[in-house]
């Protein structure tokens, strides 16, 4: 190597670690998914019984039954009881019409979204779910 490349090479190595600086950072390590939140809302004319369950690993940990009337605004029907980061799967089960939606919320989390927000609407057809997801920033309520 001559000196006069050699000397170029080592002028180039500072800029070359501040491009690369962001990309060494920690907040690339594996995020796990976060459950946001569960809403439901009725776009039925009828009253309709809902049983939301929500399991980690098989184990149920939330469970909670409603009757939300037809026309309803959606409801929060879970925040803060499951707040811990996990693989949770939500099932939804209605009565009338009698359905079973589920929402694995690993399916729908990224590294850069990594907060699922299932939001589950009923109509004359059956129950429709509707993922959202936030980065985390958003998740934990903080200003970008």
């Amino acid at each position: 190597m001559n000196y006069q490349t050699r000397r170029d090479l080592l002028a180039a190595a500072p800029a070359s670690l501040a491009a690369t600086a962001g990309c060494l950072d920690r907040d690339n390590e594996d995020v796990p998914p976060h459950l946001y939140a569960i809403y439901f809302s009725n776009q039925t004319h009828d009253t309709v019984n809902v049983h939301l369950r929500v399991t980690l690993s098989g184990n149920v940990v939330f469970e909670r039954s409603h009757t939300v009337p037809s026309k309803h605004r959606p409801i929060l029907v879970s925040a803060g009881e499951v707040d811990r980061p996990g693989s949770y799967v939500i099932s939804l089960q209605t009565e009338n019409p009698k359905t079973t939606t589920r929402v694995t919320i690993e399916e729908h989390a990224t590294q850069d979204h990594p907060c699922v927000h299932p939001i589950f609407e009923a109509y004359l057809g059956g129950v429709s779910p509707d993922v959202r997801t936030y980065d985390r920033q958003e998740c934990r309520g903080e200003e970008s």
